[in-house]
């Protein structure tokens, strides 16, 4: 008479050899040589042993880009009539971060894939439209505001207070030595029945108009799309012991609307030849 332990064990013996036929069967179909690999009874989990084969069972893999005609070539390659791998695929474009993910195995109602090989293209902001929201993210010092001027001159054209172009060389040196003048008022009124009496301050630059009181900055503001040019609005700080200035991007939500617009269409137009469905949103297997 065997006890419990001993019967458990011929149990897990016998079904062990069970299970590792059907597996050198399965090896069988997918390879000629058989696969190192044999199922353990371990709680009898099944163990993935694709990584002991010479080949994987199915492609599968992730393609990272920053530039959108490798992304439109990745695409064209696994999918369309010349290179059938995959009948269609779906993009889904995410405009807020300029990002777009291709799932190129995502098959579909009656054959649903693995999702699992993907194509993913998120273009870079450029060294100049780095620069100007690093310019208008707070207060810029002086030398800061002339330095910027200066750094990016063949991008910017400056304009007075009254709306003319100014010249380059004349803005910087204004902002560089720009001083402040404080102006007491003293307003005084008697009559037979009241007397009163108002102070008022105020603090102005003397050489306001030789400061720029806007900054047109021509850039292109993401790699691959086309040239903006971003009207800012200067505006000069005195109350604190130092001058500082504030620079503000005229309309700036509706650049951001407009430069994500042309990304959403410049996709779609690279991919509109392929069986590729493109949406605007996320997705997520």
């Amino acid at each position: 008479m065997f006890d419990r332990d001993t019967l458990l064990e011929l149990q897990k013996s016998e079904l062990n050899k069970q299970l590792n036929a059907q597996l050198a069967d399965t090896t069988c179909l997918i390879q000629e040589r058989e696969a190192p690999a044999m199922m353990v009874p371990d709680n009898f989990s099944l163990l993935n042993f694709e990584n002991q084969l010479q080949n994987r069972t199915r492609f599968r893999g992730s393609f990272t880009t920053e530039d959108i005609k490798s992304f439109v070539a990745y695409v064209s390659e696994y999918v369309g009539e010349e290179t059938p791998l995959y009948p269609n695929a779906q993009v889904f474009i995410d405009g807020g971060d300029m990002k777009a993910a291709a799932v190129l195995n995502i098959g579909d109602l009656t054959v649903p894939g693995h999702c699992d090989h993907k194509a993913t293209l998120s273009i870079p902001k450029t060294a100049a439209y780095k620069a100007l929201i690093s310019a208008c993210g707070g207060r810029s010092g002086q030398q800061d505001l002339s330095d910027f001027i200066e750094d990016w001159k063949d991008r910017i054209t400056v304009d007075g207070i009254s709306g003319e172009q100014m010249n380059l060389a004349v803005a910087i040196n204004a902002v560089r030595t720009v001083t402040v003048e404080r102006v007491r008022e003293i307003e005084s009124s008697i009559d037979q029945f009241e007397n009163s009496a108002s102070v008022t301050e105020r603090e102005a630059a003397k050489n306001k108009k030789d400061l720029p009181a806007y900054i047109n900055f021509t850039c292109v503001p993401y790699a691959g799309l086309s040239e903006v040019t971003f009207k800012i609005r200067v505006s000069m700080l005195t109350g604190d012991a130092r001058i500082a200035f504030t620079l503000r991007i005229v309309g700036e939500e509706e650049h951001n609307e407009q430069i994500s617009e042309e990304f959403k269409e410049k996709i779609s137009d690279n991919l509109n030849e392929l069986p590729v469905e493109v949406f605007i949103g996320g997705f997520r297997a």
